[in-house]
């Protein structure tokens, strides 16, 4: 499941709606547009699932991806070097 979700603090609710209508079929769930800061990650945590995220230091943009607890993963950090304020999150 892919949302461009333009701030995970004020639908959070609503996500966890949808994840959990769909609880069979939604194994990874992708937020774009997280808008959440390191301090207040720990309020998003959803039930069955893993979180790995990637926010960023100015206001708006991070990655959110939570992952069900049933599948195996791993997380590799990239070097964007140049590129500058760039999310790239691997699975």
């Amino acid at each position: 499941l892919y949302i461009n979700i333009r701030s995970l603090r004020n639908k959070v609710g609503e996500l966890i709606s949808i994840i959990y209508e769909k609880t069979d079929t939604v194994h990874i769930v992708v937020l774009t547009e997280a808008w959440i800061y390191p301090s207040k990650q720990v309020l998003f945590n959803l039930p069955g699932y893993a979180a790995v995220r990637h926010s960023r230091h100015s206001r708006g943009g991070g990655t959110c991806v939570y992952v069900k607890n049933t599948l195996t993963y791993t997380t590799k950090t990239h070097d964007v070097g140049i590129l500058g304020d760039v999310n790239i999150l691997s699975l």
